[in-house]
């Protein structure tokens, strides 16, 4: 491998993949304390990285992307063909590398046997990312391994997009420049520090506002409770009033009714007291057969005036009852008068709670 890590990068490889995907670049030996590490299998063990001033410093493709070369591909009916990307996400999610998308770069050939593999815009997709280059990395299946053309293997390579893939001519390249941008990770945390800082200042004057909201809400149903308060009020004392002058109109029709009853008993009893007194004085007078021409008449006259005072008491029961007809009629208006009033009240009452809201 040393001896393979020696060789000009820049020379001709027999098996490179299918043209138009990658340019390749030379990049430097790996470091042989790197070589003995254990590869990352969880975002835990590349935390170190985001400390690093080169990483945070060094543009790289965002949202964090990956490259993947080396994908095996059978050639069929004319063009290749070769392992889906669901696939290959899932084996990569099982490492614990949680990629969002891998998305195979395909051209009129067919597979490329490139591929993009897309992690999450945020910090735990930027360690996922980390950690999936350091496996390869320490696998000898790196960016630079995968530059020693002559050492190639049949295994997958795999690093991160940066600046010269992000630049590169080629289905990579235009793929990277289309869906990201090339930035530093510091310029990253800078942008999300003034995201969130617009965020808490966005939320802190909704916060405000919501308060102010809510006092003035409490306000108006202050003065509504205080408003049906006082209408409550006015509703139970006219009620009340009602009441109280309707007891005093029944007492009052109660106290007429009976003395025009007890009067009209009265009179009816002393005119038949009259009328049997006469009656008896008519039997009299016809026993005796004595009764002279002017008797008769005064008789006669006393009768007729007996029998209109009847007419007179029969005229004035009669009037006491369409009284007491007229009285029950005017008994009845003045309760609808009432009913009306108070839904005049209660109609003017829920408009001026209306207005209150």
């Amino acid at each position: 491998m040393d001896k393979c890590r020696s060789m000009n990068t820049s020379k001709a490889a027999v098996d490179r993949p299918i043209d138009g995907a990658e340019e390749p670049s030379p990049t430097s030996t790996k470091d042989a304390k790197s070589r003995s590490e254990p590869p990352p299998t969880s975002t835990k063990d590349a935390l170190p990285l985001l400390e690093s001033s080169k990483t945070k410093d060094d543009p790289i493709v965002f949202p964090w992307m990956g490259i993947v070369a080396n994908i095996p591909v059978e050639y069929k009916e004319g063009k290749y063909v070769g392992k889906s990307g669901t696939n290959l996400k899932q084996e990569w999610i099982e490492k614990g590398f949680n990629p969002v998308k891998v998305h195979p770069l395909w051209n009129f050939r067919g597979h490329t046997r490139y591929a993009i593999v897309e992690f999450k815009g945020d910090w735990s997709g930027f360690m996922n990312a980390m950690a999936f280059e350091k496996a390869f990395e320490l696998d000898k299946h790196g960016k630079s391994d995968w530059n020693l053309e002559r050492c190639r293997d049949d295994k997958l390579y795999a690093w991160i997009a940066r600046h010269e893939d992000y630049y590169s001519q080629s289905l990579i390249g235009n793929y990277l420049r289309k869906n990201g941008d090339l930035k530093s990770v510091t310029q990253i945390q800078e942008e999300k520090k003034r995201r969130d800082s617009w965020l808490l200042c966005n939320l802190t004057n909704e916060l405000e506002m919501k308060n102010k909201e809510c006092e003035e809400m409490k306000k108006k149903i202050s003065r509504t409770e205080a408003f049906m308060d006082d209408v409550m009020s006015q509703k139970e004392e006219m009620v009340q009033n009602y009441n109280e002058e309707l007891k005093m109109m029944w007492d009052k029709a109660s106290n007429q009714l009976h003395n025009v009853v007890r009067e009209h008993e009265k009179s009816k009893m002393q005119l038949e007291a009259r009328k049997q007194q006469l009656m008896l004085q008519e039997q009299e007078w016809r026993k005796r057969e004595v009764l002279n021409e002017s008797e008769k008449r005064k008789f006669e006259h006393q009768k007729e005036m007996n029998e209109r005072a009847i007419l007179e008491q029969r005229k004035a029961y009669e009037k006491m009852l369409k009284l007491a007809e007229d009285h029950k009629r005017e008994k009845e208006q003045l309760h609808n008068r009432i009913i009306e009033l108070e839904a005049k009240l209660d109609q003017k009452q829920a408009l001026q709670l209306q207005i209150e809201r």
